[in-house]
């Protein structure tokens, strides 16, 4: 590839990085990256950025090494993007990756359209790991960099069985295997290796499995018992659905297995049956032949106008066919902008984000007041226009900071547990205490006289339209809210959110589940902890830890802390007390 000795040889810091939920490809390039250069290179620090990696991955060279969370202080000369094409599949590090001075992309999607200073894309080779292939000078390749470059071939090609697999990628393979990799530990230990439970819930599975359709279709189901019975999670459920598929006559197999809150459904076909078409009417997803349904985790909606949040949420339920959904901050029907919507055991943060900053855009006009204070109100009185000199900028940034703010008549708030706008539809007006709020910038200020815009960023529980109304109240005049959108909410920004069609379209198209965050991500500030698994028992049971069932030896008991299990399954939040972490928030659970 042009230009990549020459930018890694003028480069003294260098990153990498994938997309979001890594498999063996994405994985197996970046490593096999940072191997090569540190081989070849002297003198330089390479990094790697990457969600946190299946254990199976953990042999690989540097895997141990890789930096699970953002850096956003840190400013690299190179950063390289592999194996993804868009800056919303590599998002919790993207803020680097802006920050770099060049940026490469290399990948072998079609669907990559080619950004950054330089990039490499080859939609003909079956992994990233193929594209290095062709980078990399084969007499520079150590036996740990071919390690890694294997892996992402044999991942992305299912063991040299999918039809992306070509001559070409059998030749660098071969190369590959010339340098001493260990095709035992890659293809056995990361494709057909099974605990003794894994092989016990298996064994439940084929025996409870039934044909139908003259032997076409094979079915089975595990319930939330026989996960008990085998100390089972859900994890060790994988391949399950493969091995039904491979029965004998069969065409399309179908696997349901408990969650939280219902079942997961695993569907597999050979040649006949689109599977994918089936998931979708169950407001699933993914392959033609590999899909399934069930969601758990956030979305980062965009609230159209004439939609409150409850509208979403219920259309929400009947375009992803799920029940339990709920919306971290409600917005007023004529609003519209960033909405995080939890789906399953993602609701439990609903409480948590709901207390979070916010950030608006909002436009609004002097001379008016309106009994709901925003445009679309009765108006309640007229003023004279404002005097040339008036300071408007002045009165507005004098807003910044803590004040107490009376809320709108026109609200969800509720006194006596009555909603005020219920009173007011009434014709009630009542009086209403006023709130400490917190306005913590004020920004953009465009002023086009009567009407301005700016951005603001405030606390839980700040009404724009009733800052609006104060702003022309400071100024001896009126003021009314003619537009607002939310651009920022408990870290869920505008560019990054999809509207209910998009959605839907997503649904359609097999996306949906690309566009689903992890709970985690959340959480991602917190410092991790993971727990030995001869702890199981004391963690899935939620009884508090000690220090030494932890692997990590250097944590920090004035923080919160992630939690996960051995297999990288997380677990919940944790604080420290009386000389033990005890659970604040735990999302796992044994049945989901």
């Amino acid at each position: 590839m042009k230009h990549f000795n020459e930018q890694i040889s003028k480069a003294k810091t260098i990153a990498i990085t994938g997309h979001i939920h890594p498999d063996g490809d994405c994985i197996g390039s970046c490593l096999a990256l940072k191997q090569y250069i540190l081989d070849n290179y002297s003198g330089k620090k390479v990094d790697v950025y990457l969600e946190s990696i299946s254990t199976e991955f953990r042999f690989l060279s540097h895997a141990q090494e890789i930096i699970t969370e953002s850096k956003d202080d840190e400013s690299y000369d190179l950063f390289f993007v592999l194996d993804c094409g868009s800056e919303d599949r590599y998002e919790p590090f993207a803020t680097m990756v802006r920050c770099a001075k060049t940026l490469i992309g290399i990948d072998h999607h079609i669907s990559n359209d080619g950004f950054g200073d330089f990039y490499k894309i080859d939609p003909q080779a079956s992994a990233t790991c193929e594209v290095l292939c062709q980078i990399f000078e084969e007499d520079k390749i150590s036996k740990e960099c071919a390690q890694c470059l294997y892996t992402g071939i044999v991942h992305d090609t299912g063991v040299f069985k999918h039809s992306n697999t070509t001559r070409k990628t059998m030749e660098y393979a071969g190369m590959l295997l010339e340098k001493g990799v260990s095709t035992t530990k890659i293809i056995d230990e990361t494709f057909y290796q099974k605990t003794f439970v894994q092989n016990q819930l298996l064994g439940k599975a084929l025996l409870k499995s039934q044909l139908y359709a003259d032997g076409q279709i094979i079915i089975s189901n595990l319930s939330e018992q026989d996960f008990e019975e085998l100390h089972a999670s859900t994890s060790d459920s994988d391949g399950i659905i493969d091995q039904l598929r491979i029965t004998k006559g069969v065409e399309a197999a179908i696997f349901l297995y408990p969650i939280e809150n219902g079942y997961k459904v695993s569907m597999r076909s050979n040649e006949k049956v689109k599977v994918s078409e089936i998931a979708k009417t169950h407001g699933g997803g993914g392959h033609i032949r590999a899909a399934g349904c069930s969601m758990k985790g956030l979305l980062n909606i965009y609230k159209e106008k004439d939609f409150t949040s409850h509208d979403v949420v219920a259309k929400l339920r009947g375009i992803l066919r799920q029940k339990k959904i709920g919306h971290t901050g409600t917005l007023d029907p004529n609003a519209e902008g960033v909405l995080p919507v939890c789906l399953g055991k993602g609701t439990k943060l609903c409480d948590m984000l709901t207390g979070t900053k916010k950030q608006y855009k909002v436009s609004f006009v002097f001379e008016k007041e309106t009994d709901t204070e925003d445009i679309w109100g009765t108006v309640t009185k007229t003023h004279e226009p404002l005097k040339q000199d008036a300071p408007i900028k002045d009165t507005i940034l004098s807003f910044v900071g803590e004040y107490d703010q009376v809320p709108p008549m026109y609200s969800a708030k509720k006194i006596n547990g009555k909603k005020l706008y219920e009173l007011a539809r009434e014709g009630k007006i009542i009086e209403r205490k006023p709130e400490r709020i917190r306005i913590y910038d004020i920004s953009d200020i465009e002023i086009s006289y009567p009407e301005v815009t700016m951005t603001v960023t405030c606390s839980k529980g700040t009404y724009i339209r009733s800052l609006c109304r104060d702003i022309g109240h400071k100024l001896q005049n009126g003021a009314c809210m003619t537009k607002l959108v939310r651009t920022r909410s408990s870290g869920f920004q505008l560019e990054y959110a999809h509207t209910l069609s998009e959605i839907e379209e997503a649904v359609k198209t097999g996306k949906i589940e690309e566009w689903i965050i992890p709970i985690e991500k959340v959480f991602l500030k917190y410092q991790k902890g993971t727990v030995k698994k001869d702890y199981d028992k004391v963690l899935f049971n939620g009884n508090p830890l000690k220090k030494e069932m932890f692997y990590e030896i250097d944590l920090d008991t004035t923080k919160k802390l992630r939690v996960y299990d051995e297999s990288e399954q997380f677990i919940g939040i944790y604080y420290w007390k009386k000389n033990m972490f005890f659970p604040d928030k735990i999302f796992y659970d044994n049945n989901q």
